[in-house]
């Protein structure tokens, strides 16, 4: 007994699971479970990569405390096209976490949320985390320093890399006992994709299935005069989930307070039993 005890006080501690394969688990759970189908899951597992690992699956996760959170991604058009416009994009995402921070008080509504930017700048990533998923009752104040802009515009492939990421974080929820999280992914953007890998299509085919769950919703902001109906809708983004703003200061924070309040919307319609939709998401223009 004495020399068994010895033994195990020498064995290796086993090596912690990866980001990686805690998101590909995930999701292999989720779909197990009934919030994923295989087609959206196999597109996700496929799509698992350094720009849609969530860094934060193996710890905020677990600091999960109801069954029905919501999990928020905004990923930001941070090209350079948007030079000037650093402090108001800055202040317009602070009063976004405000927003949320304030309905969870009055609600008690969990939620998640992540802030990426994107832009192709030359260094081979075109994605870079502002903040990971938290809790926004955890969430910092951002600053200058955290978002600049310059580079090109990988519209097609921050679009898929937000989504797979905001899937992915969502599917890991279920292991810690989430049974109704709903996943809400915004993209902004002044400028039309001329830098992707993929195409269009290849967005709207990757929506598909996405598109037929009621807890998913994936939303397009475009800013600008651009045809952005018709650019959203070719990506596979549905009706009711596209809006358009001028580029300007009270464009961009309409944008995003017209983005907390459908989360709102959609969190107070979820829980008081009513049925949500993936289409339908904005719930006025501003």
């Amino acid at each position: 007994m004495l020399s068994m005890l010895i033994s195990k006080m020498f064995e290796p501690e086993p090596e912690p699971i990866s980001n990686a394969d805690q998101a590909q688990q995930a999701i292999i759970a989720a779909t197990s479970a009934g919030h994923l189908n295989q087609i959206s899951s196999q597109a996700l597992l496929a799509n698992l990569n350094a720009n849609t690992v969530p860094s934060t699956i193996g710890t905020q996760v677990q600091l999960l405390e109801t069954t029905t959170p919501l999990v928020l991604c905004i990923v930001v058009d941070s090209t350079g096209s948007l030079a000037g416009f650093e402090d108001i994009i800055v202040k317009a995402l602070n009063n976004t976490v405000g927003d949320f921070k304030l309905m969870r008080n009055k609600t008690g509504q969990e939620m998640y949320l992540c802030i990426i930017e994107f832009s192709n700048r030359g260094t081979g990533q075109y994605m870079r985390v502002i903040q990971d998923f938290i809790h926004v009752q955890d969430y910092c104040e951002l600053t200058i320093n955290d978002y600049q802009t310059a580079g090109r515009t990988p519209l097609n492939d921050a679009t898929i890399d937000g989504i797979t990421r905001t899937m992915a974080f969502g599917a890991s929820t279920f292991a810690y006992g989430a049974t109704g999280v709903q996943e809400v992914t915004i993209i902004i953007t002044d400028g039309d994709d001329n830098d992707s890998q993929r195409t269009p299509a290849d967005v709207a085919h990757f929506l598909v299935e996405l598109n037929t769950k009621p807890n998913f919703v994936a939303a397009f902001v475009g800013v600008g005069n651009f045809p952005w109906m018709a650019v959203a809708k070719s990506m596979g983004f549905l009706d009711g989930n596209i809006v358009t703003v001028d580029k300007t200061a009270t464009g961009i924070a309409k944008a995003l307070k017209l983005y907390s309040s459908s989360v709102s919307s959609r969190s107070a319609a979820s829980q008081a039993g009513k049925p949500v939709s993936s289409s339908g998401f904005f719930v006025n223009t501003p």
